[in-house]
């Protein structure tokens, strides 16, 4: 059982975000904050919880993903098939609606601690995105590759927006530092936007690649 629940949120490729998530972490954003000085800003602990909130999330999206795909899967990998198998149906929407739900409630801690209560915005969309994209949208021409794209362009994004955000609650909080060090602020929060667009946008071309090769091996 538990050897196919984690078959069935891709343990694996969940290893491999919360690696990607930790070098963008220590490989981008720490030597930015170490460059100007800003090191002991860097809380570690929001991005744990923005890292959480990202790796459920994606869970949620694997798994929601199966249910739907059993017809399908049954043709192209009917020895692999989870869903309604070893696992019956409703165990793997109750294991989704879990999933799903952890992942918003670390979203919506992080909103809370960072004050920036339209993120919680985001933390919505993008379940929402993975439902109507496993339901419906994925048998759209080129509409289900583009969201799984975005969603995975969301993460390098997400980790610069919280970055800005810590950076502006530091320093917004300290009055008497003056326009000099604000400044200082939106120049360190431009470099973080430009390393991590940097990033997305590979991501987004490489995920919308792979998913139309996907579409294409599937047909």
């Amino acid at each position: 059982m538990i050897k196919d629940i984690l078959r069935l949120i891709r343990i694996k490729n969940l290893v491999f975000l919360s690696v990607f998530q930790i070098i963008l972490y220590f490989g981008v954003l720490d030597p930015i904050f170490q460059k100007y000085g800003m090191s002991e800003i860097l809380n570690g602990w929001q991005f744990l919880l923005l890292g959480l909130c990202v790796v459920f999330t994606a869970a949620s999206g694997y798994v929601i993903n199966d249910y739907y795909d059993v017809k399908i899967d049954m043709i192209n990998r009917p020895k692999k098939v989870i869903v309604g198998n070893t696992i019956d149906r409703h165990t793997v929407m109750t294991i989704y609606i879990v999933l799903a739900i952890i992942g918003i409630a670390f979203g919506v801690a992080l909103t809370i601690w960072l004050k920036s209560y339209t993120m919680i915005f985001v933390f919505l969309l993008v379940p929402g995105l993975l439902w109507f994209y496993s339901s419906g949208y994925k048998r759209q021409f080129l509409l289900g590759n583009i969201i799984i794209a975005l969603c995975t362009y969301m993460v390098p994004f997400l980790f610069g927006y919280v970055s800005d955000k810590i950076l502006h609650l530091h320093y917004n909080s300290i009055t008497e530092l003056g326009g000099f060090f604000m400044n200082l602020v939106n120049h360190v929060c431009q470099e973080i936007y430009v390393w991590m667009f940097a990033f997305a946008f590979f991501a987004f071309a490489l995920t919308l690649i792979r998913e139309i090769v996907k579409d294409q091996e599937d047909i």
